[in-house]
């Protein structure tokens, strides 16, 4: 059995900057939730050389091995976002909410469009299991 994080975090570049904002998917081999947050937030940081990172939505789905194909996939669309992707068993995962602050609009719409392409990559990643 495997499982991953879908994970949003914060992150911070450089004394004066804001917060950026980010989601990513982490494959893992079993539950250790603090400890793998903690590690995955090191290395996100590390990585992309940032002064700072916090991870402020996760959520944890299993991954059958052996389940041969799931049916009827669909993506699930809430106000124009995806919420979430099912199947005809019910929802696989859901995706974290997208806020919408002023003067902002740009950020919302950047992180609403990177949602709608993980969406499409990850209902072709399923289908084709």
């Amino acid at each position: 059995m495997k499982y991953f994080y879908f994970v949003s975090y914060a992150y911070k570049k450089g004394y004066n900057s804001g917060f950026g904002y980010m989601s990513e998917i982490w494959i893992c081999s079993k539950i250790t939730t603090g400890e793998h947050l903690k590690l995955i937030a090191d290395y996100i940081c590390t990585t992309n050389k940032y002064d700072e990172v916090a991870i402020i939505n996760y959520q944890l789905m299993r991954v059958e091995e052996d389940v041969e194909q799931h049916e009827d996939l669909l993506v699930v669309y809430e106000n124009n976002k995806p919420y979430g992707i099912r199947d005809k068993g019910g929802f696989l995962f859901t995706f974290p909410k997208i806020t919408k602050y002023t003067g902002q609009e740009e950020r919302y719409k950047r992180e609403i469009e990177e949602q709608i392409k993980l969406a499409d990559y990850l209902l072709e990643a399923l289908k084709k299991r």
